[in-house]
């Protein structure tokens, strides 16, 4: 509903629109829809809490090791189901000149070896439709990135992996368009979606990714 779009989802006082569940990760939060099986944990509801951690970009095989052995371990010390995370290309670089990462082939091959190596689940995200499929070999959830969360043939492309779809809200989007985003993963066939809040733009270069607010003193 609006009122749960403009309000609920930033206070967390009202109800997720039907058929999703409420998850709230510190700093970002998740709609689930329905029970998301993973290969050591199954998601639903609200339970468990978990974690997408890692680096954000592959920067070598022995860095993403490095990551991954800590990263593990600090999460079984405390119980927390993690879902390693890292990118084989960020292909949204402000500057050509900047680090995008080993690239779809050699990326894939690092994170396999992450996820047999230290019997973890795997999220990367995909910017081109053509990337769907090899990605999904490896890759237990899908994500799709913010300044994509609204590209028909990715969602599509991506849903019909059958992996988990994690769609990240564009800082440019009202939360209310997620949930059409959300509609085009499932009406390919895909039950199997989460929504990411990744904050709004407020003006230029302004970012605000909202944790608390209360509506009666904003």
């Amino acid at each position: 509903s609006p009122s749960f779009i403009d309000h609920g989802f930033i206070s967390g006082t009202l109800q997720p629109p039907q058929g999703f569940h409420f998850l709230f990760s510190h700093p970002l939060s998740f709609y689930v829809s329905s029970s998301l099986e993973l290969s050591i944990f199954i998601v639903q509801s609200a339970d468990p809490f978990f974690l997408l951690a890692g680096p954000n970009v592959i920067e070598s095989e022995e860095h993403i090791f490095t990551m991954a052995k800590h990263i593990k371990a600090i999460s079984t010390r405390v119980g927390l189901p993690l879902v390693f995370k890292s990118s084989f290309d960020k292909a949204n670089r402000t500057s050509s000149k900047s680090f995008r990462g080993p690239g779809l082939t050699e990326g894939l091959k690092i994170l396999d070896k992450v996820k047999v190596a230290y019997d973890i689940p795997i999220v990367t995200d995909v910017h081109e439709s053509s990337q769907c499929e090899e990605v999904g070999k490896v890759a237990d959830i899908i994500q799709i990135p913010a300044f994509l969360c609204r590209q028909t043939d990715l969602l599509v492309a991506a849903a019909k992996t059958g992996k988990i779809i994690n769609i990240k809200k564009g800082q440019f989007c009202a939360p209310s368009v997620m949930e059409n985003s959300a509609e085009k993963v499932r009406l390919a066939g895909n039950p199997n979606v989460m929504v990411c809040e990744r904050g709004t733009m407020f003006g230029y270069s302004k970012f605000v990714s909202i944790i608390f607010f209360y509506s009666s003193h904003s």
